[in-house]
């Protein structure tokens, strides 16, 4: 596990590993890599991991998406005000568009 590194770590144990079931395994996993479990906790689950391939990989391809996941949240991007002769030709494009809709007979333009 790449949790803490700096922290010193004990043989993963047998006994240890099945006071925990790989659904509790599943549940357990935000907890554990928000680090909010104790010694004793994250002892059992490392030494659930460590035995267990299936969590192994379970817990590995999690890690990966939530990594993944950081590097594609971006900051958001600098939006530069729209230029005012640019908000006006709009404004008065979507007039003429609105008047043009108003003088036009019933029907025109709609293929009737």
């Amino acid at each position: 596990m790449t949790h803490d590194d700096n922290k010193p770590r004990r043989d993963p144990c047998r006994d240890a590993a099945m006071r925990i079931t790989c659904e509790e395994c599943a549940e357990f996993l935000m907890d554990y890599l928000d680090d909010r479990v104790s010694a004793e906790q994250r002892f059992v689950f490392e030494s659930h991991i460590a035995l267990c391939r299936d969590c192994e990989v379970y817990v590995a391809n999690y890690q990966h998406t939530l990594d993944l996941t950081r590097e594609l949240t971006l900051p958001e991007a600098e939006v530069e005000p729209m230029p005012e002769a640019l908000a006006r030709a709009i404004l008065a494009a979507r007039a003429h568009e609105h008047g043009a809709r108003r003088s036009a007979p019933p029907g025109a333009g709609r293929g009737d």
